[in-house]
């Protein structure tokens, strides 16, 4: 008796361990879930009213970075919506075409691309250009976007910030999703709306509250009364 006793005992335990471990998961993604889906929000409600041009709706939807934004990373990534596929970076005002990069082929929706040349100066300010071909001899008729790097005494404490916040979170096993999602709001808090959207157009494997939320910004600024055609 007393040993039947125990082996139910022990059944229950087992139970009871694995319906606390699938509350705490469902507890978890629930909460990354909320956590994006405040993000995004945030990026939008911040985003300038009077919707400075990404794109032209005849030729491509820019979603980031935006026009005359800041970024911390010194290599950009690039998220646009279009059939072109070759971009170039350069210095304002610069006269040389730069190098330039080309996205992969596919369905996938919108096209990333992020600059893996020289890391990107700080303090100065570029110019987002598309071409059609990688040996084009000028940048095609879209309306280039330009952003700045911002300086490096400004970069230096969000770097060992972010260094620091990383160091804890993998302490703590987070997933590189997690990670995305603390730094996407560390970003939020400082307004860097570039960076924000980097962090969450990075995640390689995305879940499916991300996914959600990629799509919703998709449709927002991509929708024809957030485009403006350009000369």
């Amino acid at each position: 008796m007393t040993r039947h006793w125990h082996s139910l005992k022990t059944i229950f335990v087992t139970l009871l361990c694995i319906s606390l471990q699938n509350s705490l998961f469902i507890a978890s993604s629930k909460a990354v879930s909320q956590s994006w889906r405040a993000v995004a929000q945030d990026w939008w409600s911040n985003q300038d009213p009077d919707g400075k041009p990404r794109g032209s709706r005849d030729s491509a939807c820019l979603i980031t970075p935006g026009r005359d934004q800041r970024l911390w990373n010194n290599q950009p990534l690039f998220v646009w919506r279009g059939d072109y596929r070759v971009i170039g970076i350069r210095k304002l005002g610069d006269s040389l075409l730069p190098n330039t990069q080309v996205a992969t082929q596919g369905r996938q929706l919108p096209k990333r691309l992020r600059y893996d040349k020289e890391p990107l100066q700080a303090g100065k300010t570029y110019e987002w250009l598309f071409f059609i071909s990688k040996n084009a001899a000028k940048p095609l008729d879209i309306k280039p976007i330009t952003f700045q790097i911002m300086g490096e005494q400004e970069r230096a404490p969000i770097t060992a910030d972010l260094k620091a916040l990383e160091t804890r979170l993998k302490a703590q096993k987070a997933t590189p999703e997690e990670i995305a999602l603390q730094r996407a709001s560390y970003f939020a808090q400082r307004q860097l709306w570039a960076d924000v959207l980097q962090e969450i157009y990075s995640v390689e494997s995305p879940s499916e509250a991300l996914k959600q939320e990629t799509d919703q910004i998709l449709k927002k600024v991509c929708s024809p009364s957030n485009q403006s055609a350009t000369p």
